[in-house]
């Protein structure tokens, strides 16, 4: 381990041993065990990194960092990296009293020698959860500006006798779905692309924007409204009338050619639930007698879930659990055509 740590500190990395700085140690750099970041060295960088901005912007970005906003691990860890790579965007009261917004800079990417390089070994790590006591303690640990990014696991050639390849072979098993059609695990799967074209009048152009893909990225609160804003753009486009009719008609026809070739069945999934039920009805005005408002009965159906309080056109295909599970199984066993 003191090998890596020497080839770590060749490029120019800080090198630490974990109860050096370890907590209620004289050089204490962490609080507790359960304390991953940094958060006087980060603190340091961010100054360093931005030393225009005053302290009580530095605290915030350091406060929204080590609190990523978002509901969930994936939420928070997209905030996180976008805060990462383009900077975190804080709001302070500028001397002349008026209120301004900046990106505090998190990592110099232009001019990495200017970053915190460190390299800790056995950096301990403490949790209680669900009542139990959990540590871990990684070999060594990379720290970016007082941030863990990277974990070094170092395995000793010598502990084993054997490597997974001399034991297993090149690989241990491989099952595609060649092979599962071969054990009839899975019917056979035919790819075959189908093309319905975006075609806009003048009007509708601008209605585009073109920072979507990078917006939906994002789930902080503050674009919360941005973001429905441009879903809904987006989604009356992909799901406009003459759209939708140009797909069922598609559908139909494709469906009976493929019918007449092999036995099979269908599934369409949809971009949202209007578009779901829009689609629903333009395929059985072509197709009447796909239609049945038994769940027993009829080729074709929309599984979604909804309320009351959805539009009244709606409301035939807002089913329970129970009802969406029979649905489920009914298309698993026959030839339904689902939407």
């Amino acid at each position: 381990m003191n090998r890596a740590l020497q080839w770590l500190a060749a490029p120019g990395w800080q090198t630490a041993h974990g109860p050096h700085i370890a907590p209620d140690t004289p050089g204490e750099e962490r609080e507790n065990y359960g304390q991953v970041v940094l958060g006087q060295r980060m603190r340091n960088a961010l100054g360093r990194l931005n030393p225009h901005l005053p302290d009580s912007a530095l605290d915030d970005a350091l406060r929204r960092l080590t609190q990523p906003e978002g509901a969930t691990l994936e939420a928070r860890n997209r905030s996180f990296h976008r805060m990462l790579v383009a900077g975190v965007t804080v709001e302070y009261r500028a001397p002349d009293g008026n209120i301004r917004g900046e990106q505090v800079q998190v990592i110099d990417f232009d001019h990495p020698h200017d970053n915190d390089w460190l390299a800790v070994n056995q950096f301990t790590v403490s949790e209680t959860a669900q009542g139990n006591r959990n540590t871990r303690r990684p070999d060594i640990v990379l720290l970016l500006n007082g941030l863990p990014l990277g974990v070094i696991e170092l395995k000793n050639p010598a502990d084993k006798d054997a490597n997974t390849r001399a034991v297993f072979g090149d690989y241990i098993s491989i099952y595609d779905i060649q092979r599962s059609v071969e054990d009839r695990a899975t019917v056979p799967i035919h790819y075959e692309s189908r093309l319905a074209r975006l075609e806009l009048d003048d009007a509708e152009r601008p209605a585009i924007d073109p920072d979507f893909e990078e917006a939906t990225e994002g789930e902080e609160i503050e674009h919360k409204e941005r973001l429905k804003n441009k879903w809904a753009q987006l989604e009356a486009i992909v799901g406009s009338e003459n759209r939708v009719g140009q797909i069922a008609e598609d559908i139909v026809g494709h469906f009976a050619q493929r019918l007449e070739a092999l036995d099979g069945k269908a599934m369409v999934v949809c971009m949202s639930r209007r578009i779901c039920v829009d689609l629903y009805s333009e395929l059985v005005r072509l197709r009447p007698d796909w239609h049945d408002d038994d769940d027993a009965k009829g080729s074709i159906k929309v599984v979604m879930t909804g309320s009351a309080s959805n539009p009244p056109e709606w409301q035939q295909h807002v089913r329970n659990k129970t009802r969406r599970e029979m649905l489920a199984k009914r298309f698993r066993d026959s030839e339904i055509l689902s939407a």
